[in-house]
């Protein structure tokens, strides 16, 4: 004789932006016989959820700006790993407030992969010529990702 108790079993995953709800009503017959199946059910969903928690890449910045002389860019940048692309069609400064270690100067390519244990700021600039406004405006191309893939 077997006794019929319901059981449920209420499964939430989310990955990204979707959201999936299963709801699996059993017995205790019905656990037992497939608990195998429901062990590894279990552990698939489990290594979903926890891969879905890992850093994906995310691109924060991707502009194109025009830099009169002496003019600047800043961009905030939390604590974390970051790929940094930038090109321009003159020298430019490229610098970190509390990072300054990843600083180039007179650069019209600037590509590193770094990580910041702290918020940061990064200005891109077109250095002044003698602070009379002479010198070419800087046509440049940002791009910045966070937690780049390619790493």
């Amino acid at each position: 004789m077997y006794i019929y108790v319901p059981l449920l079993f209420i499964i939430h995953v989310q990955i990204g932006y979707i959201e999936i709800l299963i709801i699996i009503l059993v017995t205790v017959k019905d656990c037992m016989k497939y608990l195998s199946i429901l062990l590894l059910a279990t552990f698939v969903v489990a290594g979903v959820a926890v891969s879905g928690c890992m850093d994906s890449e995310e691109v924060i910045y991707d502009t194109s700006i025009v830099l009169q002389d002496g003019s600047s860019m800043v961009y905030d940048l939390a604590a974390g790993t970051y790929k940094v692309q930038i090109v321009s069609d003159t020298k430019i400064d490229v610098t970190f407030d509390s990072a300054s270690t990843y600083d180039s100067k007179g650069v019209t390519v600037y590509d590193q992969v770094f990580t910041l244990g702290s918020a940061t700021k990064m200005k891109v600039e077109n250095p002044s010529f003698l602070g009379l406004g002479l010198a070419e405006p800087a046509n440049v191309q940002i791009k910045v990702t966070k937690n780049p893939a390619d790493v």
